[in-house]
């Protein structure tokens, strides 16, 4: 079989100065399995210089997806046009932040006390620093439980009153003129409910029926990995590199979706059987670690400094400004307020409609020149 010397080479990015970087336990990782690492800067500037270009690979409103767009062409430079990579993991045994969450809350709905407590504390250990948290309460579980069912108790007794009241024509809704709190106000159009009838039809029939399980089956079939699964692939692609998936065999996927649910999410961990699987196979460290980070670009950490002008730049554009689609003076004068409070979050917010006006312009210049 013919293979290069240096077949066994890891891509390693590196998010310097940010709360995402996890370069050493890459490295670490590497060094184990015996791989030559390379690492990839990721460049806030060099992203911005190539924004346009990783948004038109995506043809899609999601993210920025610099990071990954980056890290291929690195690949492709090195000569690599095959690469291994981990999706499907996560969706299969549960590895996320909102698995032990929401089995957190089945357990507190079935008085598994200790339980909970164990769940919480695993919720609580894959947060990493400096990333938002909040954390899973027993004893504030209770009170809210109590308190809701006080509450249904009194809407109930309301709404029993307001039927007697209005026949009686004592009770009259008063109108309320006012918008939605939550609404923001930024889409001029209606946001269409997506459905998904074979889902639907799917759930119906499913062999586990704790909500873990349930939204592991969602995750992995409907929405989160299908997303990754896209996002990777035209990131990739866009440098002419495939991907290989070995956690989306479909022998290991229908294991892991048969597998109870205690062999997902133990007292301990995420990813319970997979960890088993690993013991003397990887560093320890890597493999009891608990603090659970997305591969994403650190817009957060590097909007204000890098991507300011550049934001501002589309939304002042005379494409943005005329869209049907948004009401673009509210837009600019949101933004233009959250980067002089220093409200990242806020930017993030807008950053698909910042997207949507990349792509159209894009698409335009392309269809002329074409």
């Amino acid at each position: 079989m013919r293979r290069p010397a240096s077949w066994r080479t890891a891509l390693i990015a590196d998010f310097e100065g940010t709360s995402q970087d996890e370069t050493r336990h890459a490295v670490a990782m590497s060094e184990h399995v015996g791989a030559q690492s390379r690492i990839v800067k990721i460049d806030p500037r060099e992203a911005m210089d190539h924004l346009d270009d990783i948004v038109f690979s995506l043809e899609e409103i999601y993210d920025i997806l610099a990071a990954l767009w980056l890290t291929y062409r690195a690949m492709r430079k090195e000569g690599i046009v095959v690469s291994m990579d981990g999706h499907g993991g996560d969706e299969l045994l549960a590895g996320y932040h909102h698995y032990p969450e929401i089995a957190f809350r089945d357990a507190i709905r079935h008085g598994a006390l200790m339980q909970a407590r164990n769940l919480s504390k695993i919720h609580r250990h894959m947060h990493a620093p400096m990333v938002p948290f909040q954390p899973l309460s027993v004893s504030g579980s209770l009170y809210r439980g109590a308190s809701g069912l006080v509450r249904r108790y009194l809407q109930g007794a309301k709404q029993v009153l307001q039927r007697k009241w209005s026949s009686a024509g004592v009770w009259r809704d008063r109108p309320d003129g006012e918008k939605d709190p939550t609404s923001n106000g930024w889409l001029s159009l209606p946001v269409e409910t997506r459905h998904m009838p074979v889902l639907d039809e799917d759930l119906g029939h499913l062999p586990h029926p704790d909500p873990v399980s349930r939204q592991l089956y969602i995750d992995f079939h409907a929405t989160t990995l299908p997303t990754i699964l896209r996002n990777f692939d035209r990131m990739s692609m866009a440098h002419g590199v495939e991907i290989r998936t070995p956690f989306m065999d479909y022998r290991l996927a229908t294991f892991s979706h048969a597998l109870p649910l205690n062999e997902k999410l133990d007292a301990h961990h995420t990813k319970a059987i997979l960890r088993k699987a690993m013991h003397g196979l990887m560093p320890e460290s890597i493999r009891q670690r608990r603090d659970k980070l997305g591969f994403v670009f650190p817009l957060v950490d590097w909007a204000k400094e890098h991507m300011q002008d550049r934001i501002m730049d589309h939304m002042l554009s005379s494409g943005f400004r005329t869209s049907p689609v948004w009401n673009a003076t509210r837009l600019i004068a949101d933004v233009e307020t959250a980067f002089r409070q220093n409200d990242m979050a806020r930017v993030r917010q807008a950053w698909p409609f910042i997207q949507a006006a990349i792509l159209t312009n894009r698409f335009s210049a392309q269809a002329k020149s074409g």
